[in-house]
């Protein structure tokens, strides 16, 4: 598993070179792709992918996942565990709160996104 940064596009409303916490605009937008194949392999292989997913999800916030197939099973799983968190209750979602992240990334409720200075009526992570 090796994490390699995909550069994305800036938001309009931040000019290049920003620095956010200590982090320039480019490193929060960074998308590492990371390549999952370690995770069949064995107990070292198995070690280091997760570290890498790790580091992609603690550093990004997400990740670019390559190197694996996902079966419709994996897919209801991982749907299923996304189901389970937003019926989670409002206090235990929060701990994870994007304005605790130095880029932002994290649980936004319910109404505090908006698009052209209407409320969405979404909440994600």
């Amino acid at each position: 598993c090796r994490a390699m940064p995909v550069r994305m596009f800036a938001p309009q409303h931040l000019a290049h070179g920003t620095v956010m916490r200590g982090l320039s605009t480019a490193a929060c937008l960074a998308v590492p792709l990371v390549d999952i194949s370690g995770l069949d392999g064995d107990a070292a292989a198995r070690k280091a992918c997760v570290r890498s997913i790790k580091h992609a999800c603690e550093g990004a916030g997400f990740m670019y996942p390559k190197g694996r197939d996902m079966d419709e099973a994996a897919q209801a799983e991982v749907l299923g565990a996304a189901r389970a968190f937003f019926a989670l209750p409002s206090a235990s979602k929060a701990e994870i709160d994007n304005v605790q992240s130095y880029c932002f990334r994290g649980y936004v409720s319910q109404g505090l996104e908006n698009t052209a200075g209407v409320p969405d009526e979404r909440e994600q992570v």
